[in-house]
């Protein structure tokens, strides 16, 4: 609506589904500036809930920080 085709922020929590949506279709991640997200390897431990996620997250260069049981990831290069 605003004529631009980036998000500022993504806030995911989806109770152990964090392997399903960052199997493919992941280039939104490019034009994201923030994504919080919970994950939840621990619902089923040994299944790397969180390998696509984490995977997709260094592919892209994003810098972390946990603020209690969530994930702020930055697109530094948004933010340049």
């Amino acid at each position: 609506m605003a004529g631009s085709s980036e998000l500022l922020i993504a806030k995911i929590d989806i109770e152990g589904s964090e392997r399903e949506l960052f199997r493919s279709n992941t280039d939104w991640m490019d034009t994201t500036a923030l994504i919080l997200i919970e994950l939840h390897d621990w619902l089923q431990p040994g299944s790397m809930i969180s390998h696509n996620f984490l995977r997709q997250l260094c592919d892209r260069g994003f810098d972390v920080l946990w603020r209690g049981e969530t994930m702020f990831c930055f697109n530094h290069r948004l933010f340049d």
